[in-house]
């Protein structure tokens, strides 16, 4: 079988190192940068609630609007930004 022409199947899947989504990583880089025992309890703290919201099934871009919307607003408008700015009669 020929799997040399199918290599695009796999560029929508997200990077991971070992089990979690690499974007859970960052703030290891930032203890990179400043390493004290705070940075990196904090960072421990924050793989440890990218690792729940995983487990929820949702990414991080995901659960941030989840976030805002349980947090700010009950309701979610039916047009997007775009659209209002286009059907403005101003």
């Amino acid at each position: 079988m020929i799997t040399s022409g199918i290599l695009w199947r796999d560029t929508a899947r997200p990077i991971r190192i070992l089990f979690l989504d690499a974007r859970s990583f960052a703030c290891f880089g930032i203890w990179a940068l400043h390493m004290c025992m705070e940075t990196f309890y904090l960072s421990l703290v924050s793989l440890v609630v990218f690792f729940i919201i995983e487990r929820f099934g949702l990414t991080p871009a995901a659960a941030l609007r989840f976030l805002r919307i349980a947090l700010f607003s009950k309701r979610r408008d039916r047009l997007s930004v775009y659209e209002i700015r286009r059907n403005c009669r101003c």
